[in-house]
């Protein structure tokens, strides 16, 4: 059987979809304020939120810098939600990975960050940070993970309708010695 899970933003609601009948299961409602990354690692969904939407720039896109993003869970059969990370634990809750062992690894828009936690909670700490100097362009949004080659990826949102978006990597671990705000191996692509 193969399944698609889909994120409603503005439902919002988590929901299965089997893609050979196209039937739909809904898994929860009431995911918290602005759902935006979604990733399942088999028995567990795992998914963020940006919190509450505090403006827009001018081309009307919204700005979400309170500190009351989250990451939370649920077992796939709609049983046992949790927070991962509680509402208040991250600014911006984006995109969203997993590596091998669980680990969840976030992009932390407007707090700059690309951020990570076990998947019981604990060891939240930033792997990338940046001083938010370059306002939107240091945005982080997208996350992947490339566990054989000891890479994590991100894109940054760059301008409002600038042109300016990257994408960039470093490795999994932070160098010795180095922080989330100095590291050295960073590399844009």
């Amino acid at each position: 059987m193969v399944q698609l899970l889909a994120l409603a933003r503005d439902g919002p609601r988590i929901e299965m979809i089997d893609l050979p009948t196209g039937s739909r299961r809904v898994i929860l409602t009431e995911t918290g304020l602005h759902p935006d990354g979604i990733v399942c690692d088999g028995s567990t969904i795992y998914w963020t939120t940006m919190g509450q939407r505090t403006g827009a720039n001018i081309y009307g896109e919204g700005i979400y810098d309170r500190i009351d993003g989250g990451v939370h869970a649920i077992d796939v059969d709609g049983t046992n939600r949790r927070d991962i990370v509680p509402t208040g634990g991250t600014t911006t809750g984006k995109q969203l990975a997993l590596d091998s062992a669980g680990n969840l690894y976030w992009g932390n828009r407007e707090g700059f960050a690309l951020s990570t936690a076990r998947p019981d909670g604990t060891g939240v700490r930033d792997v990338v940070k940046y001083d938010g100097s370059g306002d939107e362009g240091d945005w982080i949004v997208g996350v992947a993970i490339d566990e054989d080659n000891g890479h994590i990826y991100w894109s940054q949102k760059g301008s409002a309708q600038g042109g300016d978006g990257k994408i960039l990597r470093a490795g999994l671990e932070i160098p010795e010695g180095e922080t989330a705000e100095n590291r050295t191996d960073i590399e844009l692509l």
